[in-house]
């Protein structure tokens, strides 16, 4: 057997019998047998006509009834199982919904390039599905046109359907739809799934699907449940929406950074995996296929640097650093011109400051910065570079360096950029011939997908920080001899060992006597807002401010609950801090309770507290005995599954 068609039934009526016929219709030599799995559906016409087309072809249709209604994703399960256990050595499944239909050659076409696949060349995955832009029909409307397979994409919506052909390998790898699911989405969770086991998607256009849009279907219910599903999918898989997988997908996809010039660049140059060479006539091709289609492979910033420079920036090892930080400063919308100066008496061999006295004019850089999408509509002629420098969106940055070789590149960069547009010019007369409505999950651009995917976060950033430690603690705590002690012990124990260690303080001012002993303070403030308590943090999210450390330990700060939880998601060490009682008080605070769920482990200082800890329901394994044993537990970032 090559192929089952999984179609589970429910309240299709009249259409079913098209989608049937369609799936019956198939032109081809390759086996396949379509297996009606009915969601016991209280509609007697379409029992009727499952039952009349189980008649009519015994030898092509199984036709098979839940005793109970389950929803979508478990009637596709239930085929799933159905197929393996009927045809053992069966090679592809593909689902196909009740109200859409096939094109007669699908099958052919469909089975032939799912082959072809298997003997294609890979990098450590295999393909397991393929999948096309699919035909639509019904209500009108925009669909979606990847032109192209991305694990980034992916990440950030579905760009498959079920539909799509898939190796019966992946289910004998144990990979089901989720059957909580109920509200849609549970197709993403699955390609998903699919991902995180080693498998990848082969776009291949022209198969011969056909969806039907209609007012009502779970499609358009599930656009209305999108946050609550996206949300759902994260705490499913935060392997996937972890870091470390993602600019692991990040550079073997489209690396972030992009080093501009002429085309006699070295396309092979090895800068490490965050950063390639791009010549101009391939970064303007990439830029307008990027147009019509999303997943095209893109870097998100480009850079100019001289080589001297570019050489010693490798050899000391603050590449990536620098290219990070003038990404920070740069954003989508703005031109970083950077100077490098010696550091002079300044005791920090990097630093980085901004220049609020320079005026627009690009007269000297040794470092230019510029996002794609800022070139892309330069190029489109959406915005002018006049424009740009009359809004002051080309800013001046100084870097200090030490012995740093460093030359002028800002007359480089000019020619570069009319260079581009002049290149682009032919590019975009093609695409307004050709022009197509690309579809974007949840809008998400290829420029904002770190931004999407861990909020205000700096991703590199947190990669850097995995040995650096916070402490976090409450200011009016802080004001307590013992819970300043252990503070300052906690500190010092991460100097000697040769870590970071900084201090966040919930509150608006700091004890000048523990200053000295962090590397940085961060200082917040709790507000009364509609009755909660609210943590203000100007413009970034606290989790934000949190992410960029590889250990927190928490010193009895029940607030941030939920922050710490969501720490624990992103693959961050979570550690608390159980100090001794103060005189009079009785009972710990409630929400602490709910913090030992999200512990990595917990500091009791004495025996009393050990034995306090063990009441609430602290594991044994998690009770940390010492402050030395408390700091050897921090450590980098590792995904903990939920």
């Amino acid at each position: 057997m090559d192929a089952a068609i999984i179609m589970p039934v429910f309240g299709q009526g009249p259409l079913l019998c098209e989608s049937i016929t369609s799936a019956l219709d198939q032109e081809t030599d390759y086996e396949y047998r379509i297996v009606l799995v009915d969601d016991n559906c209280p509609q007697q016409e379409t029992v009727d006509n499952c039952h009349r087309f189980a008649r009519c072809y015994p030898d092509r249709i199984l036709y098979w009834r839940s005793p109970r209604n389950r929803g979508l994703a478990a009637m596709r399960n239930e085929g799933i199982r159905l197929a393996l256990e009927l045809w053992p050595d069966i090679f592809a499944v593909t689902s196909l919904d009740g109200d859409d239909r096939l094109h007669p050659l699908f099958v052919e076409r469909s089975i032939s390039a799912l082959k072809a696949a298997q003997e294609e060349p890979t990098q450590g995955f295999r393909y397991g599905w393929v999948f096309e832009d699919p035909d639509h029909f019904g209500v009108d409307g925009v669909m979606l046109r990847t032109h192209g397979y991305s694990s980034l994409f992916s990440m950030a919506g579905c760009s498959n359907t079920p539909t799509s052909p898939m190796l019966a390998d992946i289910f004998r790898a144990g990979i089901r739809f989720r059957e909580q699911m109920k509200a849609g989405s549970e197709d993403w969770q699955f390609w998903l799934h699919a991902l995180k086991k080693g498998f990848r998607g082969k776009y291949v256009p022209k198969i011969g699907f056909r969806y039907r849009r209609k007012a009502g279907s779970m499609a358009f219910f599930a656009f209305k449940r999108a946050d609550r599903n996206r949300a759902e999918i994260r705490l499913t898989h935060p392997e996937i929406f972890h870091p470390d997988f993602y600019l692991a997908a990040e550079a073997q996809e489209a690396p972030r950074y992009a080093l501009v010039g002429h085309d006699d660049h070295d396309p092979c140059a090895n800068l490490g995996p965050n950063i390639t060479v791009i010549s101009v006539h391939d970064l303007a091709r990439r830029l307008e296929r990027y147009s019509r289609a999303p997943t095209t492979p893109l870097p998100q910033h480009l850079f100019m640097l001289p080589p001297r420079t570019l050489a010693e920036l490798r050899r000391t090892g603050v590449l990536d650093w620098v290219l990070w930080r003038l990404e920070m400063l740069a954003g989508t919308e703005s031109v970083i011109n950077a100077r490098i100066f010696a550091p002079g008496d300044r005791d920090q061999a990097i630093a980085i400051t901004s220049d609020s006295s320079f005026t627009t004019e690009t007269d000297f850089a040794e470092v230019v910065c510029i996002s794609s999408k800022l070139l892309l509509n330069y190029a489109r002629g959406a915005i002018s570079w006049d424009g740009l420098r009359q809004q002051r969106h080309v800013r001046q940055t100084n870097f200090w360096l030490r012995n740093i070789p460093t030359s002028n590149v800002a007359l480089e960069f000019e020619r570069f950029r009319d260079h581009f547009k002049r290149i682009f010019k032919p590019y975009v007369a093609n695409f307004s011939r050709h022009r197509t409505t690309a579809w974007k999950p949840f809008g998400v651009e290829r420029y904002d997908m770190g931004k999407h995917f861990f909020g205000s976060a700096p991703i590199l950033a947190a990669l850097e920080a995995k040995h650096e430690i916070l402490l976090v603690a409450q200011e009016e705590d802080l004001a307590r001899p013992r819970i300043a002690d252990i503070v300052l012990s906690l500190a010092d124990g991460a100097a000697e060992s040769g870590r970071k260690c900084s201090l966040l303080v919930l509150g608006s001012r700091i004890d000048k006597h523990l200053a000295g002993h962090f590397v940085r303070l961060l200082l917040l403030r709790q507000v009364q807002r509609h009755g909660k308590i609210v943590i203000e943090a100007g413009d970034k999210a606290l989790l934000g401010l949190l992410l960029p450390f590889g250990t927190v330990i928490s010193i009895a700060c029940a607030s941030i609950a939920p922050d710490l939880n969501q720490l624990r998601r992103y693959g961050r060490v979570v550690l608390g801090v159980l100090p001794e009682r103060s005189t009079g008080a009785t009972q710990l605070h409630e929400d602490l309770l709910h913090c030992f769920k999200v512990f990595t482990g917990v500091y009791c200082v004495n025996e009393t507290e050990m034995a306090r800890a063990e009441a609430l329901g602290v594991a044994p394994e998690q009770i940390i005995a010492s402050a030395e044993d408390l700091l050897n537990k921090a450590g980098g970032i590792e995904a903990i599954p939920e």
